[in-house]
């Protein structure tokens, strides 16, 4: 897909997204928008793996399968997402558009990311870019901040062009954890020219709201209860 043809995928994935977050919900309380219900399941997400050890990627992996939650709703009227995409950074597909879904989690500092979180063995397969990127970032602004953009950075979807995420990351970095480290200056950068693109959808979370509050399967009881349908969903 060349460049133009990749923007205007992102822009048309932008574009039904704000129309259909404040839709409401086809399955549970009919009543209630998809965004004031994933910005309240979110910011309880949030808090119950905050301090916890691994509980960062715990919590972003958590609101990663929450989203899926969401585009599938979004399906049950329009069927324009798919969750077995043949890329193999990708987690979900618009109309045949690959996107790879990443979380800043509420209490980051680093906001580093990665295409995916596991060690390449010596002489393994190379991981490259394959997919657009829709980064949902909790992450509030912070005047302090040492990179730029978190000084004023909004809540939000954030998506990536392909092409852009391949200019901008010529390679990886390594850590103790992943082969396909990308940096938090290079995420930033990524996200501000998102913004820059008008390729942001804001949303907001109130996590001291429910800071007194948690999920309960057990009270949920066969509420929660729903048959698996095939998705991926990678942990980042």
């Amino acid at each position: 897909m060349n460049t133009a043809a990749d923007l205007k995928a992102c822009l048309e994935f932008r574009d039904f997204l704000r129309v259909e977050l404040d839709a409401n919900c086809i399955s549970g309380e009919p009543n209630e928008s998809r965004r004031i219900r994933f910005v309240r399941l979110a910011a309880l997400l949030q808090n119950m793996n905050a301090g916890q050890n691994g509980g960062g990627l715990s919590g972003a992996l958590a609101c990663e399968k929450l989203w899926v939650e969401l585009l599938k709703d979004i399906n049950l009227k329009h069927p324009r997402f798919s969750f077995d995409p043949t890329e193999a950074d990708a987690d979900y597909t618009f109309s045949n558009k690959a996107f790879s879904h990443k979380t800043i989690g509420l209490r980051n500092k680093c906001a580093d990311l990665a295409l995916a979180w596991s060690k390449n063995n010596p002489g393994g397969v190379k991981r490259k870019f394959q997919s657009a990127m829709a980064i949902i970032s909790f992450r509030p602004a912070n005047q302090k901040a040492h990179t730029e953009f978190w000084r004023s950075a909004k809540t939000g979807l954030y998506i990536i062009p392909l092409d852009l995420i391949r200019k901008t990351v010529r390679k990886f970095k390594t850590n103790n954890k992943t082969s396909t480290l990308i940096p938090g200056k290079k995420v930033a950068k990524l996200m501000q020219c998102a913004a820059k693109l008008d390729l942001f959808l804001p949303i907001e979370i109130n996590p001291g709201k429910w800071a007194d509050y948690e999920l309960s399967y057990w009270k949920a009881g066969s509420a929660c209860v729903v048959k698996r349908t095939a998705s991926r969903v990678t942990s980042d």
